[in-house]
């Protein structure tokens, strides 16, 4: 008899999406990630695989403080959770020059960005790169659940 090649596929179980407390939390994520542990704790001699999709983004994105320079040039602070400090940039601030695109040809979108971030009470915080990796962490938590 042909043996079962079951596989599960996993698409972007982000913390900033999975967790009641992330930026872009989508509701019922947190509570999808426990139901997708249990699932491979349950099948975990039969899973052949786990495959993880997730997001990413150039080293130039508006996330990232790169992207930004205030009135005097200087490129926004990225997050940093030991210190507690991150930039915050607001449409307000972007439509009053405070915080520019380096790339002023990026300036529409960043307007529109920043807009549509407010209007669906979001803010726009510029996280670095450490944020990539810590969306990365997340397809490893699940690699962990299913050593286990």
């Amino acid at each position: 008899m042909k043996q079962l090649n079951l596989q599960m596929l996993i698409i972007d179980p982000q913390n900033d999406f999975c967790d009641p407390n992330g930026s872009l939390f989508v509701p019922g994520a947190d509570e999808d990630m426990k139901r997708a542990g249990k699932l491979i704790k349950a099948l975990k001699d039969k899973l052949y695989d786990i495959h993880i999709t997730m997001d990413s983004h150039n080293i130039v994105d508006i996330a990232h403080p790169v992207y930004w320079v205030d009135q005097q040039g200087n490129e926004a602070l990225p997050l940093n959770p030991v210190l507690n400090q991150c930039t915050i940039i607001t449409h307000d601030d972007v439509k009053q020059g405070k915080w520019l695109p380096k790339d002023r040809s990026k300036m529409k979108w960043a307007l529109e960005y920043t807009e549509k971030l407010e209007l669906n009470g979001k803010i726009h915080y510029v996280s670095g790169l450490l944020i990539v990796l810590l969306e990365q962490l997340a397809g490893v938590f699940i690699q962990m659940l299913w050593n286990k």
